[in-house]
């Protein structure tokens, strides 16, 4: 009997574990998704400043083109 309950106590930890680690990675791909959605953000206004000014910023321009 001991060992029974010992079983379904193991079951259920590795489940609420793997639960756990499950809404652990959401959640760091949410924040990555942000972050990155931030960044992104900021480069682009910055392409499009770049971009609308190319005669002063030519070579900034192609360093972005390159780096996307």
């Amino acid at each position: 009997m001991k060992n029974d309950l010992d079983g379904e106590n193991f079951i259920r930890t590795v489940l609420m574990t793997s639960v756990v680690i499950i809404l652990e990675l959401i959640r760091v791909l949410i924040i990555m998704a942000i972050v990155v959605g931030i960044l992104g953000y900021f480069v682009g206004e910055v392409y499009v400043k770049i971009s609308t000014d190319i005669d002063r910023y030519s070579w900034m321009t192609y360093i972005a083109i390159i780096a996307i």
